[in-house]
């Protein structure tokens, strides 16, 4: 799917709603609702305990894709520090967008982004999932055998793969020639 045509389809799927501060968005443990934008304002993730803020999220951050992406129910409860305004991209609507496009990244960076609210999942197990189905699609490997993948695999550490904003210098020169890089997305 083209990036606009998928863009112009998330847009118009949203359902815009104004929250007053100190409202729970979603809570811990609840069925899905779908992918929150935070249009303006923000939001905190709070603990189980209720009381310490595990993170603060604000205009042009988004969440509840967690418990999309993953097919679960809310791994956090996510509350209003201000008045906001939200766009929300429905379950089902989120659901049928995602499978339209290759979700591995989204997948990696939701398991990154959340990794203290996500206590029923196996982030390193994810993380080799999401290299393997990435390493498969890359030509240099394609006459692997499952198992010598999944051989590497195991051997890559998780906290290794990095996901680098545009622009950002990957590899300088001088760097020790002991690291193979693989761009799963971009250029």
């Amino acid at each position: 799917m083209e990036t606009e045509e998928t863009i112009g389809e998330i847009v118009s799927q949203l359902v815009i709603q104004e929250v007053g501060c100190g409202v729970d968005i979603i809570l811990k443990g609840d069925s899905a609702k779908g992918v929150f934008l935070i249009m303006s304002g923000s939001v905190n993730v709070i603990s189980t305990n209720g009381k310490d803020v595990l993170a603060s999220l604000q205009e042009g951050d988004f969440f509840g894709e967690i418990s999309v992406i993953f097919n679960t129910t809310c791994t956090a409860t996510v509350q209003t520090a201000t008045d906001c305004v939200l766009a929300l991209l429905q379950l089902d609507d989120a659901r049928r967008l995602l499978r339209k496009i290759n979700t591995n990244v989204i997948e990696w960076f939701a398991v990154q982004r959340y990794f203290p609210t996500m206590e029923g999942i196996d982030v390193n197990r994810t993380n080799r999932r999401t290299a393997f189905k990435c390493l498969q699609n890359i030509p240099v490997f394609e006459n692997w055998s499952e198992e010598a993948l999944k051989s590497l695999i195991v051997q890559i550490e998780p906290a290794l793969i990095i996901l680098y904003p545009a622009k950002s210098p990957v590899m300088l020169e001088n760097d020790p020639p002991n690291t193979l890089y693989i761009i799963i997305r971009g250029r």
